[in-house]
């Protein structure tokens, strides 16, 4: 169920894998969101200047870019890692019995991890909905 729901979370974030920056994303500006200018990047589309910082001091604070400047940390995220820094986000935010109590049915799953990664449940049918597509093929 793990695999399915963070595909299919991935799936949401990232408009069907057309767009691994947030639309209202603009390179160079800092925007009017109230998390800019740390917008969505990557497949689960990190976001907020709290998980840029905590996602480059996990890689070593090797790669500055990741936060600095704030203007590109969005595009350098989703270029550059993309899959890890997703991967990074789901195991420290999602991927948890504490968050998540994976017992239940998969769609309370999916609204749980949809309610953590968006801050609510709005979207959560249509994230089902990419669930159960993706359970199709991978059963």
């Amino acid at each position: 169920m793990k695999v399915r729901q963070f595909l299919a979370q991935c799936m949401a974030e990232t408009d069907m894998g057309r767009s691994l920056v947030e639309y209202l994303y603009k390179p160079g500006t800092t925007g009017g969101a109230s998390y800019a200018p740390y917008y969505g990047a990557g497949m689960l589309h990190l976001t907020w200047k709290s998980n840029y910082t905590a996602y480059k001091e996990f890689k070593g604070n090797a790669d500055a870019k990741i936060i600095d400047p704030s203007e590109y940390a969005t595009q350098h995220v989703a270029i550059a890692y993309p899959a890890d820094s997703a991967g990074w986000f789901w195991d420290k935010c999602v991927n948890l019995n504490s968050v998540i109590n994976w017992t239940s049915d998969a769609e309370t799953v999916c609204s749980k991890i949809t309610e953590k990664i968006n801050g609510g449940t709005a979207d959560a049918s249509r994230r089902y909905g990419y669930y159960k597509t993706i359970a199709a093929v991978l059963k």
